[in-house]
C-alpha cells in the first residue's frame, strides 16, 4: 500500500473543519480548567493531591514566570539573556543551560504588556492543550482520511495525563507539546512527497522545538532517526539524493536559526560551566513501568481511587503521571494489527524505544537489563546528564499511540460504515463512544493558588536606589517563589534558583559570619568555631557585611519556615542588628538596612583593632574550617597604615596572599612551634582587598588572625 492513500484527493481537508476541531478543544480545555480560567489573572495551577509535599513541588511555575519576565526585560534594555546579574547577586549567573522556553517566552511578551505577568502565563500554558489537539488532529489525517478518527487522536493528544501533569507542576516547557506532531506531519510530508519547502517547514519546527526546551529537540532527533530508518526500508533508497538533500535542509535550517543558542550552549556542556546533576537523580526521574498502566490521581472520576498507588514513590511527582488510558491502548492495539498502512510501523517503534528508554539508566551499567541501550547514549552523550526526567520521553509514545488509536478507530468506523444504531449513523456513534471513554479516563480535576502577594514587595519597589535583596529562609521552595517577587520589584536577588541545580544561595553567602547566621539559623548565635579569630558581633558584622554586597532589604517568609525556633532565631538576630521590621503583616517580614556603612563608621568600630570579612571564593562552614578555592578573598579592615602580621592554617600547604592587587605577593613562612603560616602584610588604613592564592584546590583552612605588627623584620 502506498504511504499516502490514493484517495486522499477525493476527501480535501477543510479549514472549516480545522476550525471546529480547534474551538472544540478550546472548549474542553475551558471546561476542564474553569477554575483558572476564572482566576486567569490572580491564580496558578497547584495539584490536589499528595498533600503539603507534592503541592510545594509545584513550585516551578514561578521559575518560568521569572524566565519569561526576565527574557522581556534583558531584551527591553539591551541586554544579554544568558546572563543574569539579578541573581545571585553580585557574581550573576549564566542561564545557558536554564530551561528558559524563549519561544513560549517571546508568545508571552505581548500579552504581559496588555494583562500582566500571571495572565500571560496562564495562557501560554492553557494554549498548549487546543494547539495540541489540532496538530494532532493534522498529523492523524495525513494518516487515516477519517475526520472523526482524527479527533480520537486529537483529544487523546491534547490531553494525555503527563501532558495535565506537566501544566500543573509549572512546566510550559515540557506541557508545550503542540509542535512535536506538527514537525512530524512536515517531516513526513517532506519525505513522501519530496518537497524542500515541507522540509524547510520542518526544520523551522525543529528550531522552536529547540528554543522551547533542548529535551524536546533530543525528542525530536531520536524520533527523526527513528522515522529516517523506516523511511530509507520502506524505500530501499530508491532516491538517495533526494534522501540526503531533504535531511541535510531540515537539519540546516534548525541548526543556523539555533546555532547562536547551541554553540554556548556546547560551551556550556563540554566545559561543564555547571556541573550535570549525578546518576541518582536521573534515575528518580525514570519512568515506573506500572503506572503506564496506573489511572492517575488528580482523575475526576478515578484518582481517589488509585491516588494510593502514588504514595511512597521517589522522584519526581510531574513524571509519575504517564498512565496510557485502557480506551487509548485498546485502540492502538487495534490500529497496529488490523492497518495495513505501513507508516504503522514507524509508529510501533517509536512507541516502543520511546518507552523503552523512558526507564532511564542503569544503576549498574555492567549488569544486562532493559536500561542498558539508554545507559549506553547516557554514558557517551554528555548533554543527556543534563536531563534527570526520561519519564517524559513518554510524550513520544503518547504521540505514537495516540495516531495509531486513530487507525484503530478509523478502521472500526470502517467497519459499521453504513450502518445505524437507533437512527443514528453507526460511525458517529462509535466515534461518540470512543471520546467519551477517552474523556473519562483523561478529564483531571484540577486545583488552584492564589498568587502570593505582599506589600513588602511594594515598598521595595518604591525604593529607587541601588540595592539588592535577600529572601529567607534560604530553601528550594522559598527561591523560586522569590525569583516571582522579583517581577514586581526588579531588584537584584542574593538567592536564585538555576535549571537542575539544587543551589539556591551563593558560596559568598556562606563566607560571610552574618549572613551564614541567616541562611543556618539553628546553628549558635555566636559562630564558635568560626575560622577567624575576633570579637565582633553579628549585630556589628550585619552593616559592614550587607553593605559590601549592597544589601538593603532582607525578606523574611513565615510560612516558608516549617521549624518556628529556626524563624524565631533569624527574627531575632535581624531585630539585633537592623532594628525593627519595617513591614510586617501575617506571611512577610521586611527589615531594611537604614544607613549603609561607611568607612569612617567601620574605622570607628575597629579601633586599634582589626576587623576581617569573608569576600567571594569560600565555602560554608565545615568540619574543621572553610575551604578556600584558589583565589580567594578576605577583606580586611584596619584603622591606622602600616605592617599587620596574618596567621593562617591550611591543610595545602603554604598560600601565598597579596594585598588590593599590588605586587609582588607575599608567601609566608610555617612557624615550626605552632604549624601556623605567617605573613606580614602592608595594609592601609580603611579597607583591605587580600587574595589568598592557595597552592591547589580548595585547602581547608581552619584559623585566621589578624594583628599589628608584633615586631621583627618584615
Amino acid at each position: 500500500m502506498s504511504e499516502e492513500p490514493a484517495k486522499a484527493a477525493g476527501n480535501p481537508l477543510r479549514r472549516k473543519d480545522v476550525l471546529l476541531v480547534a474551538v472544540l478543544f478550546i472548549g474542553m480545555t475551558v471546561a476542564f480548567f474553569l477554575p483558572l480560567v476564572v482566576g486567569i489573572g490572580s491564580s496558578l495551577l497547584e495539584p490536589n493531591f499528595g498533600g503539603p509535599t507534592i503541592i510545594q513541588q509545584s513550585r516551578d511555575k514561578f521559575h518560568f514566570i521569572w524566565n519569561f519576565w526576565w527574557l522581556r526585560h534583558a531584551l527591553s534594555a539591551h541586554m544579554g539573556v544568558l546572563q543574569t546579574q539579578l541573581m545571585f547577586y553580585p557574581q550573576g549567573a549564566s542561564l545557558v543551560l536554564q530551561t528558559m522556553d524563549y519561544f513560549d517566552g517571546a508568545i508571552a511578551a505581548p500579552l504581559t504588556m496588555a494583562f500582566g505577568e500571571i495572565s500571560s502565563y496562564n495562557a501560554v500554558l492553557l494554549a498548549s492543550f487546543p494547539l495540541a489537539g489540532v496538530s494532532a488532529y493534522l498529523l492523524a489525517w495525513h494518516l487515516t482520511r477519517s475526520r472523526l478518527a482524527s479527533l480520537v487522536g486529537g483529544l487523546i493528544f491534547a490531553f494525555f495525563p503527563q501532558h495535565v501533569a506537566q501544566a500543573l507542576f509549572g512546566h510550559p516547557n515540557i506541557a508545550n507539546v503542540a509542535w512535536i506532531p506538527a514537525y512530524f506531519l512536515c517531516l513526513m510530508l517532506a519525505f513522501e512527497r519530496g518537497k524542500a519547502r515541507y522540509a524547510a517547514v520542518a526544520g523551522g519546527i525543529l528550531a522552536i522545538l529547540t528554543m522551547i526546551d533542548l529535551q524536546q529537540l533530543l525528542m525530536a532527533a531520536m524520533a527523526t532517526v527513528i522515522y529516517l530508518g523506516y523511511h530509507l526500508a520502506s524505500t530501499r533508497l530508491s532516491h538517495p539524493l533526494r534522501f540526503l538533500g531533504l535531511t541535510f535542509l531540515v537539519a540546516a535550517v534548525a541548526i543556523v536559526v539555533t546555532s547562536p543558542y547551541l554553540y554556548f550552549a556546547f560551551q556550556a556542556v563540554s566545559s561543564q560551566s555547571r556541573p550535570p546533576p549525578p546518576i541518582t537523580d536521573a534515575i528518580r526521574g525514570s519512568a515506573n513501568p506500572a503506572l503506564y498502566l496506573t489511572p492517575f490521581p488528580y482523575a475526576a472520576v478515578s484518582g481517589a481511587l488509585f491516588a494510593p498507588s502514588y504514595h511512597g514513590l521517589a522522584g519526581t511527582p510531574s513524571n509519575w503521571i504517564i498512565f496510557i488510558g485502557w480506551t487509548v491502548l485498546a485502540l492502538a492495539v487495534v490500529g497496529g494489527i488490523t492497518s495495513s498502512d505501513r507508516r504503522k510501523y514507524f509508529l510501533i517503534v517509536l512507541a516502543a524505544v520511546s518507552l523503552l528508554f523512558s526507564l532511564g539508566p542503569s544503576q549498574d551499567p555492567s549488569a544486562i537489563s532493559l536500561q542498558a541501550p539508554y545507559t549506553f547514549l547516557y554514558d557517551h552523550i554528555p548533554i543527556l546528564h543534563y536531563f534527570r526526567a526520561s519519564a517524559r520521553l513518554s510524550i513520544l509514545s503518547m504521540l505514537a499511540l495516540a495516531v495509531l488509536a486513530a487507525m484503530g478507530a478509523s478502521k472500526i468506523m470502517r467497519a459499521v460504515e453504513g450502518k445505524r444504531v437507533l437512527r443514528f449513523p453507526a460511525t458517529k456513534v462509535i466515534a461518540c463512544v470512543l471520546l467519551a471513554l477517552i474523556v473519562i479516563e483523561y478529564a483531571p480535576s484540577v486545583a488552584v493558588e492564589p498568587v502570593p502577594q505582599s506589600g513588602a514587595y511594594g515598598m521595595i519597589s518604591r525604593d529607587s536606589g541601588k540595592f539588592s535583596v535577600l529572601e529567607l529562609p534560604a530553601t528550594l521552595t522559598q527561591t523560586q517563589r522569590a525569583l516571582y517577587a522579583q517581577t514586581i520589584h526588579g531588584k537584584p536577588l542574593v538567592n536564585g534558583k538555576l535549571s537542575q541545580s539544587a543551589q539556591t544561595v551563593p558560596a559568598y553567602v556562606y563566607s560571610q559570619p552574618f549572613l551564614s547566621s541567616l541562611v543556618e539559623p539553628l546553628k549558635s548565635p555566636k559562630l564558635r568555631g568560626d575560622i577567624v579569630n575576633q570579637s565582633f558581633t553579628d549585630a556589628q558584622l550585619a552593616p559592614i557585611v550587607m553593605t559590601e554586597y549592597g544589601m538593603k532589604y532582607v525578606v523574611v517568609n513565615v510560612q516558608g519556615y516549617t521549624n518556628p525556633a529556626a524563624y524565631r532565631g533569624t527574627y531575632a538576630k535581624l531585630h539585633h542588628a537592623l532594628g525593627a521590621p519595617v513591614y510586617q503583616d501575617q506571611n512577610t517580614v521586611l527589615f531594611e538596612l537604614r544607613h549603609w556603612a561607611t568607612t569612617a563608621s567601620i574605622l570607628k568600630m575597629v579601633g586599634n583593632s582589626t576587623l576581617v570579612v569573608f569576600g567571594a571564593g569560600w565555602g560554608a562552614p565545615g568540619s574543621g574550617g572553610r575551604q578556600a578555592s584558589p583565589k580567594a578573598e578576605v577583606f580586611v579592615y584596619v584603622s591606622a597604615a602600616g605592617y599587620y602580621d596574618l596567621e593562617m592554617s591550611s591543610s595545602g600547604g603554604g598560600s601565598c596572599l597579596t594585598v588590593n592587587a599590588s605586587s609582588p605577593a607575599t608567601c609566608g613562612a610555617i612557624d615550626p612551634g605552632t604549624g601556623l603560616w605567617l605573613y606580614r602584610l602592608p595594609l592601609t588604613a580603611g579597607k583591605n582587598v587580600v587574595d589568598v592564592v592557595t597552592p591547589n584546590d580548595d585547602p581547608l583552612i581552619s584559623y585566621m588572625q589578624v594583628t599589628p605588627e608584633r615586631g621583627g623584620s618584615k
